[in-house]
Formats: C-alpha cells, sequence, structure tokens
C-alpha cells in the first residue's frame, strides 16, 4: 500500500515548465535526465494513473502521521493538539512534494530541520541511478552480484578475500568435509539472509541458529538438502579481531566503506560504518537484520554512537553509546588498521573494479589481517543518510554521482529504470 501511494514528486513535472535541477537537490542532474528523455506527455499520463490514489493521500498520511507520532510520544494524551495538525500539514507537503513519508521525515530525524527534505533520496528512487551509473555503460554486475565471481576477480587483482573451500550446488560433496568451522551463505543472496553459520568441535558441526548437532554423516545429508534450494559458498569462519570482536557477539562484524570513482578518474572514499550483530543469536551483521551500525569518522577512524536497525518501527533516536548485550563502548572506539583499511578498498575498487562509479565494500578485519568479504553494486543509502545525518544531495558521494550524472545528460545515456 504505501508503495502504491507515493506520488510521483511534483518538482517532476514542474521541470516541464521551469527546468530548474535544484528542486530535486539530492540527484538534480539524474531528474534532469528522466525529463530529457520522457516526453511531457508520458509524464503526465503517469500523473493521470496516479491522480486516484493522491486523492486518498490526505487520510493515508493522516494514518501514517497519527502512527509515528504514536511512536515518538508515551501514549495517546496530547496526540490530538494543535501541533499534531502543524505536523500533519508538514507530512502532507512533504508527501505530496518530495515523496517523503512520515516514517521516512522521523527515521531522518527531519523535523530538526537540518536538511530540506529536497536532499534525501528514497529507495524507490535508486534503482535506477545504481543501474545508470554501474551498469548502464556495460558493466558486468556479475562481477560483484555473484560471491564466487567476485572472490575469483579478488584473486586475480591481488585483492585478499574470504576463501571459499567448495560450492554447494548439485554436484556431489567432496569426499572430506573441513574439518572446521563453517560459515554458509548464498552465492547471490542479499542482505544476510539465507546464511548458516556452524561451530565444528569435537567432531561435531553445531548449527549457530538453532544449536542442532551433526555428525560428519549426518552433516552431509544437512549439505546436500540445503544444496537442492540454490548454490551456496561454503566458507571458513572467520573470526574479528579482540578490539571488535566485543562489539558483535554474534557473527562477524564488517566495516561498510563506500568508495567513488570521480568523473577526473581519481578514487575516493565518501562514507564508512561499522555494522555489529546485535546479539549472539544474530549470525550476521547486516543493519536491517536486527543489528546495530555506527558511523566512522574518515580522518580519524572513531566511531559515533551506535544505531538500531532499520526495520518499520525504528526511529531516529534508537541510539547506544555502548553495545547492549556486552555493554562495551560503541562512540570513540576506534576502528584497527583504519588507515590500511581505507588503502585497501581505494586499492580494490581501482585493481578489481575499476569499471563501477561507486561500491559499497564490506571488509573484515580479522585475527590474521584485512579481508574483503564483498563488494556491492547498489549500496543502501538510507543506512548512509541515516547514520551520517546527511542527506545524499549535501554528502560527498552524492556530489560525485551527480557529476557522472551530469555526463550522462550531456551524452544522453538512455536512463535505467523510471523513479
Amino acid at each position: 500500500m504505501t508503495k502504491c501511494l507515493r506520488p510521483i514528486p511534483l518538482n517532476i513535472f514542474w521541470h516541464l515548465i521551469r527546468p530548474n535541477p535544484a528542486l530535486v537537490n539530492h540527484s538534480p542532474a539524474y531528474y534532469a535526465l528522466l525529463v530529457q528523455q520522457k516526453s511531457a506527455i508520458f509524464l503526465f499520463f503517469l500523473f493521470l494513473v496516479r491522480l486516484p490514489l493522491l486523492a486518498f493521500m490526505p487520510l493515508a498520511i493522516f494514518i501514517w502521521a497519527l502512527h509515528w507520532r504514536r511512536q515518538k510520544a508515551a501514549g495517546l494524551i496530547g496526540l490530538i493538539k494543535r501541533q499534531f495538525w502543524c505536523d500533519y500539514l508538514t507530512h502532507l507537503k512533504n508527501a505530496v512534494l518530495y515523496g517523503i513519508l512520515p516514517s521516512e521525515y522521523y527515521y531522518y530525524d527531519l523535523e530538526s530541520g537540518d536538511y530540506s527534505p529536497a536532499l534525501y533520496t528514497r529507495k524507490y528512487e535508486t534503482k535506477g541511478m545504481h543501474l545508470l551509473l554501474n551498469s548502464g555503460s556495460g558493466q558486468d554486475i556479475q562481477k560483484l552480484k555473484n560471491k564466487e565471481r567476485f572472490t575469483s576477480v579478488c584473486s586475480e587483482a591481488g585483492i585478499a578475500a574470504a576463501s571459499i573451500s567448495f560450492v554447494l550446488d548439485h554436484s556431489p560433496l567432496p569426499e572430506t568435509l573441513p574439518k572446521s568451522s563453517l560459515f554458509i551463505k548464498p552465492r547471490e543472496g542479499i542482505s544476510g539472509q539465507n546464511t548458516h553459520c556452524f561451530e565444528y568441535s569435537n567432531e561435531l558441526y553445531k548449527n549457530k541458529k538453532d544449536g542442532t548437532e551433526y555428525n560428519e554423516a549426518a552433516f552431509r545429508e544437512e549439505l546436500t538438502q540445503l544444496g537442492t534450494n540454490r548454490p551456496y559458498l561454503i566458507q571458513p569462519l572467520l573470526t574479528n579481531c579482540e578490539a571488535l570482536k566485543i562489539l558483535s557477539p554474534g557473527g562477524l562484524a564488517t566495516v561498510r566503506v563506500v568508495t567513488a570513482r570521480t568523473t577526473d578518474g581519481t578514487y575516493q572514499i565518501t562514507d564508512a560504518v561499522l555494522r555489529m550483530s546485535g546479539s549472539p543469536e544474530n549470525i550476521t551483521d547486516n543493519f536491517n537484520g536486527g543489528n546495530i551500525a555506527a558511523p566512522i569518522d574518515p580522518e580519524t577512524g572513531l566511531l559515533g554512537a551506535g544505531v538500531y536497525n532499520n526495520r518499520v518501527g525504528s526511529l531516529k533516536d534508537d541510539v547506544a553509546t555502548h553495545h547492549p548485550y556486552t555493554k562495551a563502548p560503541i562512540k570513540g572506539t576506534c576502528i584497527p588498521e583504519w588507515k590500511q583499511v581505507q588503502a585497501f578498498c581505494l586499492h580494490a575498487h581501482e585493481a578489481g573494479f575499476s569499471e563501477f562509479v561507486h561500491i559499497g565494500w564490506d571488509v573484515a578485519i580479522t585475527e590474521t589481517g584485512i579481508m574483503m568479504i564483498e563488494g556491492n553494486w547498489n549500496p543502501g543509502f538510507a543506512m548512509l543518510q541515516r547514520l551520517s545525518g546527511t542527506p545524499l544531495g549535501a554528502s560527498a558521494l552524492g556530489a560525485v554521482l551527480n557529476d557522472h550524472f551530469k555526463e550522462h545528460l550531456k551524452a544522453g545515456t538512455p536512463l535505467n529504470g523510471v523513479v
């Protein structure tokens, strides 16, 4: 329902009568490219199709505004006051003009008034943006999307990456299984979904999620059954260095580093975040999997306060200066080998994946050194905007991406995806 009721922001149509890219400040050149390639008739048709849905917008925004207002208050008392109605009108304006819903208003703490809603980008907009920049010029996104191929490319480029013991598919299992703890993930998975962790001890493999123990014969049967669903990668279970282990009790903590290639061919780091598992039951550190993330100061490597995951119902003030389970301090902790991590990611982008404009790297600082886990061709902007407190349109990454959009605008590159 949420997606259906989202209006196309009216500022797109304003482009037709007054071409002013500043009306969409997070990526003005991208919107200008949209208007350049889509005729006024086409855009107006889209508007007419959604017009009946827009009629329900005031009621829908009222319900959402009331719900999210309740999340911010102790109860219903005092909600239906003048302040609520002022907020409601603000929500309605943001929804019509910018496509910002009440959930995003509180999620990004827009009530502080630090930035205009026009500077924020939303998930439903970014698919076309990622496709245009990271596949629109002939890039092969399978280099990043397919984790088996990603590992191979890293090996060829001299980038230290998590090794693969074997691939679990319809092929026969190896005669001898690794006598070690293992991490199992889909070959083309997202957000840590369908992952498994088995700890090896006393010739038994223990499922970390449910505690089930398997001898080798039973474990073979379990793997065979698992491989009938989709291809999986079987990898040695990595362990964080001591400084980070206490911040991620359930799974491997990784540093998400976003690098971007500028239009003049140089590479720079625009964003960095540490992702941590929130409890021993969470075997991954993915932010949208019930976990915690904290921004990293690019200059010093120091962590800011942690923020709880971006699940529905999570608000901007869900912050933690200390880990909720281990009680270890998050804010003020320094990422080990931070300068080396930065150099590692910049080298990876240039040496193995230079055709891509921007990449979100997941890097582990392990007991044996810095290790590349994954590269993401479509890194989520929501987490970056929330943790940094800076919208895409006011960030270094946004400036780089918009420069590339300007190049595509000049060249008239066919647009992949529609906002």
